[in-house]
Order: structure tokens, then sequence, then C-alpha cells
């Protein structure tokens, strides 16, 4: 957040939990007629529920999204968090409890939504050494997206952490993608 007061970006919205992602639509239709540009940046769970809710959000300036999962489901089956000895059956169990207990089908996905979506760029980071998602989760999610993006994978920095082993690799990067020149999303 510091580094947005101190370059004087107009506004950024934090992601949501998963539940309220839709919400995110209804502040961003409040905020946009009152900042040029709006962009939200979140990890983990909040990055991947900006993700979640960007088909609904095309008047975004750009996206941050640190660790964000490509789904649940891959989320719960790839995890280095997880022990090794459980079995794909007690992870299927898992998922389809969670999707009871929370009501929701499990469409709801980084990885739907990033197929949808295709006019706000997007700035994924992830660390390599991130011991909760894996990596290869921005990496999928990034070669999925169709729109302008930018894809950051460092070796070092643990979980929703990389800014704290890369201070000015992280801030110069973030600056020069806020800095870009903003794109005018097509109508459809």
């Amino acid at each position: 957040m510091r580094i947005v007061l101190a370059h004087s970006y107009d506004i950024v919205t934090q992601g949501l939990r998963a539940e309220l992602a839709a919400f995110s639509s209804l502040k961003l239709a409040f905020l946009k007629p009152l900042y040029p540009r709006v962009y939200a940046m979140g990890t983990s769970v909040g990055a991947t529920s900006i993700l979640i809710a960007l088909p609904g959000m095309a008047e975004l300036s750009a996206v941050i999204a640190e660790n964000p999962m490509f789904s649940f489901q891959r989320f719960v089956d790839e995890t280095p968090a997880a022990p090794s000895f459980l079995p794909g059956w007690f992870k299927f169990l898992v998922v389809s409890i969670a999707k009871k207990r929370g009501l929701f089908d499990g469409l709801s996905s980084a990885q739907n939504s990033l197929r949808i979506a295709s006019t706000v760029p997007i700035f994924f980071i992830h660390s390599k050494a991130d011991g909760l998602i894996p990596w290869k989760h921005s990496e999928e999610l990034h070669a999925l997206y169709n729109g302008p993006k930018k894809l950051w994978i460092t070796e070092t920095g643990e979980h929703a952490a990389v800014w704290n082993t890369h201070k000015e690799e992280y801030e110069r990067a973030l600056t020069d993608f806020l800095n870009q020149p903003p794109i005018i999303a097509p109508r459809r």
C-alpha cells in the first residue's frame, strides 16, 4: 500500500473474500466516477476473488494478483502444505464437503473467469518458494488469459510475501506496471 500512496495512484481496492467477490463490481461502479484509474490488488484468496469477479469489472484500470489459485479443486489437490500421505479420495471428499457447506458449485474459479475476461491488464506475481499455492497456478493463469498481462515469478519469498524478500525489485516492477498507458477496453 505504501507504494500506491507514494506514487499518488488514485485508488486500490483490496480483494474480498470469495463469497463477496461480486460486491467488487458494485464498489467499482461507485468509485469509477470519482477516480479516473481504479486498481484491484489482492493476495491468495483475495487475488483469486478479484480474478473470479473480473468479467463483471471490465472498467478496472489494472489488477495485481499475487499468488492466486487456479481453482479451489487444484489448490486442494496440489498444495504443498497438505501431508503427502493424503489419498486422492480424501482430497475429493474435502472439496465436495467445502462445496456443499459453502453453497457453491465449484464453477466460480479464476480459471473459468479468465477465459471470459480479456480487457483488464493483469500483473501476476508468485514465488517458487510459496509453501501454500504452487507457483504454476500463476504461470498457467497467465498463459490462459488473453488480455494484457505480465508475469513475475521469483525464486524466493514465502506465501503472500514476495515483497518481503524483493522489496526494491517488487516496487520497481509494480511501478512500471501501474505507470503503463491506460488501455482503452473495447465495448462489447
